[in-house]
């Protein structure tokens, strides 16, 4: 019985550090900070032209950085694709913008059941 404990905290950290790809989410980095605003970000003018989006999130600044990012929540998965294929690697404003598939991490509720 000591063994299988051992056995399922090794699981359980091994687990927890990994993280898991979400396909509706895209991580923006680099934008301008005239842009770092939900309802511009979400307007038809910038990421809205791509797909209905559910949820933004943008990421606090850090004193030292001078670019911005936010997580921008597809309702689907092929929205949250042509999103990353259109604006990956393009200027806006002169800040070259970076798109990518956002990733979380396990629930640790869903971790505990092993």
């Amino acid at each position: 019985l000591q063994n299988l404990k051992q056995q399922l905290d090794m699981n359980y950290q091994k687990l927890s550090k990994w993280r898991i790809i979400q396909k509706n989410l895209v991580h923006i980095q680099g934008f301008p900070k005239e842009l770092n605003s939900e309802e511009i970000l979400a307007s038809q003018e910038y990421f809205g032209q791509y797909g209905k989006i559910t949820n933004i999130c943008l990421v606090p600044i850090k004193a030292n950085r001078t670019y911005h990012s936010a997580y921008i929540t597809y309702e689907t998965e092929e929205q949250a694709a042509y999103c990353i294929l259109a604006v990956d690697s393009i200027k806006i404003k002169n800040n070259l913008v970076r798109a990518f598939f956002g990733t979380t991490k396990y629930c640790s509720n869903f971790l505990c059941i092993f």
